[in-house]
């Protein structure tokens, strides 16, 4: 069995007073960027596992889609919408 390297950038979670942001910085600019976002009143739940709390899972839906946002410091972050 082989394995790949892949790079990866820790990301955070950022709370306004309308929406939950996930950013990361981007290694070229050193600005914050925005992966994806979801309005708070969309947000039907976050989970974190208590074995390893360096990743959460953050689920939302909205009447026109579903989006989970999961971030892991080890690998990345991805955002899935259906």
């Amino acid at each position: 069995m082989s394995s790949t390297k892949t790079s990866c950038v820790p990301c955070c979670a950022v709370i306004s007073k309308f929406q939950l942001l996930m950013c990361h910085e981007d290694l070229e600019t050193n600005f914050m960027r925005t992966l994806g976002s979801a309005n708070l009143h969309d947000v039907t739940s976050m989970l974190s596992d208590n074995k390893d709390t360096s990743y959460i899972v953050l689920v939302s839906v909205s009447s026109d889609n579903w989006q989970c946002l999961i971030c892991h410091p080890r690998l990345a972050c991805a955002v899935h919408t259906g």
